[in-house]
């Protein structure tokens, strides 16, 4: 019989993870990481690209589903921005804002660079 349970508890995942975001939160600039920045949004792009073959292949063999609507074309580029976004996190927007000469730019910036 199959069970319910995870294999391994959420507080075993909290406690692996935990050295490695120590780590991070020491560290006296970013600076030190950017080298990894970049492999990191390699992987996004990658990670982007499985779930689109997978994606499509589905739809391929499939079809398309009863109650899913097709994306509209103009709404598409804002999707994958903000899936783009959603996955960078906070740590790409804080160095752009500090370098702005005026910081109140920061929303107009992120609405434009979105869409």
């Amino acid at each position: 019989p199959q069970s319910d349970s995870p294999l391994v508890s959420s507080e075993a995942c909290m406690l692996y993870f935990w050295p490695i975001f120590m780590a991070l939160a020491l560290l006296p600039s970013v600076d030190a990481i950017a080298p990894y920045t970049g492999l990191a949004n390699v992987l996004i792009f990658v990670t982007i690209g499985i779930v689109m073959v997978y994606a499509v292949g589905t739809l391929v063999s499939k079809g398309i589903g009863d109650g899913i609507v097709a994306a509209e074309p103009l709404t598409s580029p804002l999707f994958f921005a903000t899936a783009v976004y959603s996955f960078e996190g906070i740590a790409n927007l804080l160095p752009v804002e500090n370098s702005l000469q005026d910081r109140n730019m920061m929303i107009p910036l992120l609405w434009l660079s979105m869409s």
